[in-house]
């Protein structure tokens, strides 16, 4: 199975990051994140989750990976900074994944995003051999369109969601 090929593939290491699954002890950035505007202002808005809902939560996310389902990753800068989250959803019955992530703000435009995506993406198709990864993101999270662009994902389709368009986009594994 490939969720537990993935998650045997953990920690991952980038030239400067380090992916390995989330864990209670990320809660910190968690909360941070959900104060931030600008990083909440394609997700709803400001979070008032409490302490204990967001350590619930993340809870959540370790019980997947000890069940053999790949969950929520949390990105490191390699002094063991934590700066973000992203996420390889995988299907296996087609052979795919489903990409997504959230970064500290303090953190954006510096490209720790694109390198942690390409990371990902580099692992899905050449460790794991899936045939196909998406990703989706709403339309005017011009950041977030730079991040897939720059990936190589490719725009194809746009669609409606309670009241948002989001964007869809793919990428191939080419072989």
């Amino acid at each position: 199975m490939k969720n537990q090929m993935f998650i045997s593939l953990l920690p991952i290491y980038t030239e400067r990051l380090i992916i390995r699954p989330s864990t209670v002890l990320d809660v910190n950035l968690l909360l941070k994140m959900d104060k931030q505007e600008e990083t909440q202002k394609y997700l709803g808005g400001i979070k008032n989750k409490t302490r204990e809902e967001r350590i619930s939560f993340l809870q959540k996310k370790e019980d997947k990976f000890k069940c053999g389902m790949s969950s929520s990753l949390t990105v490191y800068l390699k002094d063991e900074t934590p700066i973000g989250f992203i996420g390889l959803k995988i299907d296996e019955s087609s052979n795919s994944g489903e990409i997504s992530y959230i970064f500290d703000y303090d953190y954006c435009k510096r490209g720790y995003c694109i390198e942690a995506v390409k990371e990902i993406i580099d692992v899905g198709f050449h460790k794991l051999e899936l045939k196909m990864i998406i990703a989706d993101t709403i339309d005017g999270n011009i950041g977030s369109k730079r991040v897939l662009e720059k990936s190589g994902f490719l725009l194809i389709g746009k669609r409606e969601k309670d009241g948002l368009e989001f964007l869809d986009y793919s990428i191939n594994r080419v072989e």
